[in-house]
């Protein structure tokens, strides 16, 4: 069953660009583009990034240009 709350859909975005790029750095800016095409806010990805550093698994870079996975 697919995730349908707002943040498991932001994150799974974030996490499948992560996959097909083969990268745990993923470009703000791209994820941000791909999130309002889809119809989700900045907010909504701030908000999200915001859950998800709390839990140890994102972190947002300084300059708010990268989104990285922290290693487990």
């Amino acid at each position: 069953m697919a995730n349908t709350d707002t943040r498991s859909q932001i994150y799974d975005t974030i996490r499948a660009w992560s996959n097909t790029n083969h990268s745990d750095v993923a470009p703000y800016q791209t994820i941000l583009a791909q999130l309002l095409h889809k119809g989700f806010s900045e907010r909504q990805l701030r908000d999200t990034i915001e859950e998800y550093e709390q839990m140890g698994i994102l972190v947002l870079s300084s300059e708010a240009s990268t989104i990285t996975f922290n290693k487990i």
